[in-house]
């Protein structure tokens, strides 16, 4: 007798771009075999749980969600970088996990229905999420993930740990992508990665980020680019490309994670320091495209921060950027900087800071700030936020 299609219940802990995407491909891999997906984990087979430690409200979020299926009878799968970005805390939870699936190795999801006539490599990724993972349902808007992994440096960062090294899509792979997603009536495409400036670095021959998208600007297609995760240390290192190829109108929203405006801050941080090489280079690219949307992101509370390295920072964020992004400072244990014995900020230091930030942000209606990744209501308000912008805009 043919056995029934497996019941799978799906949750996620706000993974990062990339990972959500995979988390669509099984969907898309699951529904292909017949998989019967469930809203209620107490009527599935399988539990699937995505499973990001990028801060610590998601790890949190994760042990909760663990707590309460934990009773449950459903064997469970885990995929993401938690398990290796705190894999004391993974073990700790009453979860028995049946199957982990590294994020570097998704075809393991084959385990979960092993025999499935549709095979992993057969899914293919087509730029969308999840319906019940978008702020704001748009399948016009694709995202196209040109990197896994990332070869920075920063010392504060779990992703390395958990994503590995830095591996580039080959060029044509990802035009291919491009096309196919245009066809199927997108508007907007995303281009991501970790650290995206560094495309095509670990290639054979090399090539830079600038060899991907120059094309792409000459398309025939009516669409616009939004590119995610540039550094400043490419901005700079590229001044002269960056501003002639990034300039160009085609291109909408560009977002230039600074972290600090402080040298020495960057220095502690394994970034690169040579920030004030940056803001003629943005003032060259607004001056180029008035109608280029600027974003960037920002650590508060980095250990040793001052007063004043924090006023720098928010005076040239105000004067350069539309949109802030702003963490307060965690420590990872596993993470470099745990190694190098720099004084903490107190706990409540960072807290105050966080809301001075907010509160001198607030200050200049042109910016929108919120508190990223930390605090999901904020990305929601800023997603609205937005919408109200573009509305303005156009009327």
């Amino acid at each position: 007798m043919k056995s029934a299609p497996p019941r799978v219940y799906l949750w996620q802990n706000n993974m990062c771009i990339t990972y959500t995407l995979v988390f669509k491909r099984f969907e898309d891999w699951l529904l292909a075999n017949n998989a019967r997906l469930v809203d209620d984990p107490e009527a599935a087979d399988w539990l699937l749980i995505g499973a990001c430690a990028s801060f610590m409200t998601q790890i949190d979020d994760f042990l909760q969600k663990s707590a309460t299926l934990s009773g449950t009878t459903a064997r469970v799968a885990v995929y993401g970088c938690l398990p290796k970005v705190t894999p004391e805390q993974y073990r700790g939870t009453p979860l028995e996990v049946d199957l982990y699936i590294p994020p570097e190795q998704p075809e393991k999801i084959e385990c979960l229905l092993p025999g499935a006539a549709v095979r992993w490599e057969q899914i293919t990724d087509n730029g969308c999420f999840r319906r019940q993972d978008y702020r704001h349902y748009d399948t016009g808007k694709r995202f196209i993930v040109v990197q896994t992994g990332c070869n920075a440096g920063c010392v504060y960062c779990p992703h390395k740990i958990g994503m590995g090294p830095q591996i580039s899509r080959p060029a044509a792979e990802i035009w291919r992508q491009s096309r196919l997603a245009l066809r199927e009536g997108a508007h907007t495409l995303f281009i991501e990665g970790m650290d995206s400036g560094s495309w095509g670095t670990d290639l054979e021959p090399p090539q830079t980020y600038f060899d991907l998208l120059e094309p792409m600007l000459h398309w025939p297609e009516k669409f616009d680019l939004h590119l995610g995760q540039f550094g400043a240390n490419w901005m700079i290192h590229y001044a002269d490309r960056a501003v002639s190829v990034l300039a160009h109108p085609r291109i909408r929203d560009l977002k230039t994670p600074i972290q600090s405006a402080s040298s020495r801050l960057l220095k502690l941080m394994g970034r690169d320091e040579r920030i004030d090489e940056l803001w003629p280079v943005v003032r060259a690219l607004k001056q180029a495209n008035p109608k280029l949307y600027l974003r960037t992101d920002l650590i508060i509370g980095f250990p040793t921060e001052t007063d004043e390295e924090l006023e720098k920072t928010l005076d040239l964020v105000i004067a350069h950027f539309d949109e802030v992004a702003y963490f307060g400072f965690e420590l990872h244990p596993h993470t470099p900087i745990a190694r190098m014995n720099l004084p903490l900020l107190p706990a409540e230091q960072i807290r105050e800071r966080l809301e001075y930030t907010r509160r001198r942000l607030a200050e200049y209606p042109h910016i929108i700030a919120h508190r990223g990744g930390q605090d999901g209501s904020t990305l929601v308000e800023r997603e609205q936020r937005r919408q109200e912008l573009q509305l303005n805009t156009i009327g």
